[in-house]
């Protein structure tokens, strides 16, 4: 990944709705997180909060109305600049939790990822950086989960032990994905550069039972879609924290190894030589992985 400071084309996002039959009563998540960075640390959470996994954040928030998950990979390039680029990532979860409490059901992803980039934009204690960013709402009472996707982290609905909806990559050219920045150059956005606006956007009614995973691309770079169901084993039927947090850290502890693997044909190293970058082996990053299963409350 680069800095971006050339002008960027613009790109029309695009909203895509999965129908479902609806539910008489509210849903809620059980929800597992789990993450390791490029040097080993590893980090455990399922309570309500943002935290850092190497250059990645994570955001897991929770009220009576709303359930919010997002994923940020900062750019390691600001480092480059004597920039530490978790902070931006962290900055930007943190201000995403604080807009989707306020906003409540009247929250939109792309509204709140909008709102919490002017805040770090305008916010002097957050130094310059950038990242992908991947933020989910989902409507306890309507059933219906809307995400906002910028860059190349991403998301994945499971149902019946397979893929319903999976996120859409977004990228300029190889390795350079989409990104919302910061500079010390002003409060607002550069003209031409990124913005949340930009977002793919998603809308999927959820059912009882359903997975949701949201990730970094330490994930998809490393793993195919098949890697990854199979070391989910949602066979099994995840029915709480605790085999959750089993099947979360299972997936990412495979994914590191393969991440590790010099001999390893990744989906990085095959993008990479499709684009003519002769590569092999696995790509060493920081991988971030949220897994939430829906459950229905009884009214």
């Amino acid at each position: 990944k680069s800095i971006k400071m050339a002008a960027r084309l613009l790109t029309r996002s695009f909203n895509k709705t999965i129908h479902t039959s609806s539910l008489n009563s509210a849903l809620h998540l059980i929800t597992s997180s789990f993450g390791v960075s490029k040097f080993g640390k590893k980090m455990i959470m399922v309570e309500d909060a943002v935290k850092s996994v190497g250059d990645d954040a994570l955001l897991v928030y929770s009220s009576n109305k709303i359930a919010v998950l997002g994923v940020a990979d900062g750019v390691g390039g600001w480092r480059e600049k004597g920039v530490d680029p978790s902070l931006f990532a962290k900055a930007l979860m943190t201000s995403c939790k604080s807009v989707a409490a306020q906003m409540q059901s009247e929250c939109n992803p792309v509204t709140v990822l909008q709102k919490s980039h002017m805040t770090v934009m305008q916010d002097t204690s957050v130094p310059e950086g950038s990242s992908t960013a991947c933020v989910g709402v989902l409507n306890k009472e309507k059933h219906v989960l809307s995400v906002a996707n910028l860059g190349d982290s991403g998301f994945l609905i499971l149902r019946n032990h397979s893929v319903l909806v999976k996120s859409k990559e977004q990228q300029h050219y190889f390795n350079a994905p989409y990104q919302l920045a910061k500079h010390n150059l002003g409060a607002s956005p550069i003209p031409g550069e990124d913005r949340a606006s930009m977002s793919d956007s998603y809308n999927i009614n959820l059912e009882d039972g359903d997975y949701i995973l949201f990730a970094t691309d330490g994930l998809y770079d490393n793993m195919y879609l098949k890697d990854i169901l199979e070391n989910l084993e949602l066979s099994k039927n995840l029915s709480n924290e605790i085999e959750l947090r089993a099947a979360v850290e299972r997936l990412v502890t495979s994914c590191c190894e393969l991440a590790h693997d010099k001999l390893y044909l990744s989906p990085f190293a095959r993008n990479a030589n499709i684009e003519g970058i002769r590569l092999r082996g696995g790509k060493v990053d920081d991988i971030t992985v949220i897994l939430s299963k829906i459950v229905k409350t009884e009214d």
